[in-house]
């Protein structure tokens, strides 16, 4: 079986296929939606072609929101796309935002799928994973993770900012796989982009690795972007310019940069 949720609005101010809305003020799950035991492909669709200037809202394929929670687990394969308007200032397929200055535990997880997960975005400021204010993403054991992002103003594969964290990573002793390409028409595209304590990290195991980013890799004002293959012969492969903090651990194997 599969399971396919598309919402599509020419005017809304956002789409979103799964949303979680949980108390800020507490920090505790609210909200909590979660698709499993799919044994074939679940697919996400949000389309929505209003301008809209808040990075907060826009359109998104998974949105947790001050501490919501949506799980999607034990799936053949998942396939996230959104499309938004040239103008969209939050189009994204995995969003985590808190609230500033609260207490906040919102998620976004995939984890244990067979196939491949595959984000996809087009839009204004295109954003694969984004998390916000202590918000979080995480993809984990997965046969592979593509992320392709398109955006007329911005394009962000993986952006963390104020304690926000994006996690790509197989602790199952498979070999992870993980193809970025960021593009954009008149702008500079991030594979990955941190800044305010803002975490992204790609994590291998004991596998052979294969990690290829397309789109410069950059951090500011105490954000970090990690890349830890552990064991293993990995091959790693950085296509754009790399700035701030930025840490590169292939572990112990024949590597290849």
């Amino acid at each position: 079986k599969s399971v396919g949720i598309e919402v599509e609005d020419r005017f809304a101010r956002s789409c979103f296929a799964m949303y979680a809305y949980g108390d800020k003020v507490t920090g505790e799950v609210g909200a909590f939606n979660s698709i499993h035991d799919v044994a074939g492909a679940v697919t996400l669709s949000a389309k929505g072609a209003s301008a809209n200037l808040s990075p907060n809202t826009g359109n998104a394929g998974m949105m947790a929101y001050s501490g919501g929670k949506n799980v999607i687990y034990n799936a053949g394969s998942v396939d996230i796309q959104v499309k938004g308007g040239t103008l969209n200032y939050g189009d994204s397929a995995m969003k985590a935002c808190g609230s500033a200055g609260q207490v906040s535990q919102e998620m976004n997880h995939v984890h244990d799928i067979a196939g491949k997960v595959s984000l996809g975005v087009i839009g204004g400021k295109a954003s694969g994973m984004y998390a916000s204010d202590s918000g979080s993403n995480l993809i984990e054991n997965t046969g592979s993770v593509e992320i392709a992002v398109d955006g007329s103003l911005h394009s962000y594969a993986m952006y963390a900012t104020g304690g926000g964290v994006n996690t790509i990573t197989n602790n199952n002793g498979n070999a992870l796989v993980v193809v970025i390409k960021a593009t954009s028409g008149s702008v500079r595209s991030y594979a990955m982009f941190a800044d305010t304590d803002g975490t992204n990290r790609i994590i291998g195991g004991d596998g052979n690795d294969v990690i290829s980013l397309k789109g410069d890799i950059h951090a500011e004002s105490t954000g970090k972007n990690i890349i830890d293959t552990g064991a293993g012969d990995d091959r790693i492969t950085l296509d754009g310019t790399v700035s701030g903090d930025f840490r590169l651990d292939a572990g112990d194997g024949y590597d290849i940069l």
